[in-house]
């Protein structure tokens, strides 16, 4: 089991600043999204919306937790614990791996298939985009699995702990940010295409304009 009495004074203030800098972190990236939303397409600028709502939430997620973790700072008795039996712990994470591998598989077939589609500029931030994802989903699972390895007492909860805002901040920011960093280079990228078109359409169009036979004679 995870208890907080087996927390040292030095890994539970360690925790809380781990928390603190979670916060920190989402609250930063959810100002910087929308402020920057400008700067971006109107046709991207609903991605960049969802991106800062989802580090909102975690902002306002972090802070709760934040405040719960310093005001368990009273607790002493055990009767806390962040976890049920090691045979209930195991048990819910081979159940939860058979859909978390079927979407994880579903999402790189997913996203190979839209890399293919996309402009030269953002083909290697979306491969980035998806290998971030998978990594830092990859996080939740391992990170739940530490007390099961042996890493037990004080050392399991700030394992534990630690990994999980880990696992938030590149799943949540650090994909925002690479979202807004997409959508400026495909609106750059929308841009020039826009102004390539109607150029191509104009030469074609003067190709295939005969020239009159008086024209020439004049000329």
């Amino acid at each position: 089991m995870l208890e907080l009495e087996s927390l040292s004074v030095g890994q539970y203030g360690f925790i809380g600043n781990v928390f603190s800098f979670g916060f920190a972190v989402m609250a930063s990236v959810t100002l910087f999204l929308w402020l920057m939303k400008s700067s971006v397409a109107p046709a991207y600028r609903m991605a960049i919306t969802i991106s800062g709502l989802v580090t909102a939430i975690a902002a306002y997620h972090y802070l709760q937790i934040m405040l719960s973790w310093h005001g368990a700072a009273s607790v002493t008795t055990g009767d806390v614990l962040a976890s049920g039996e090691v045979g209930t712990r195991a048990l819910f994470w081979i159940l939860s791996m058979i859909p978390f591998l079927y979407i994880v598989r579903e999402l790189v077939i997913g996203l190979k298939e839209s890399i293919s589609q996309q402009p030269d500029e953002v083909k290697g931030l979306i491969s980035t985009a998806s290998i971030l994802v998978v990594a830092s989903w990859a996080f939740y699972p391992i990170v739940y699995l530490l007390p099961l390895l042996g890493v037990t007492g004080g050392s399991a909860i700030v394992a534990v702990e630690t990994g999980y805002t880990i696992a938030d901040i590149v799943a949540k920011a650090v994909f925002g940010l690479l979202i807004f960093t997409i959508a400026v280079r495909k609106g750059k990228a929308d841009e020039r295409e826009h102004v390539k078109v109607p150029a191509e359409t104009a030469a074609q169009a003067e190709q295939k304009t005969p020239v009159k036979k008086g024209a020439l004679m004049q000329s």
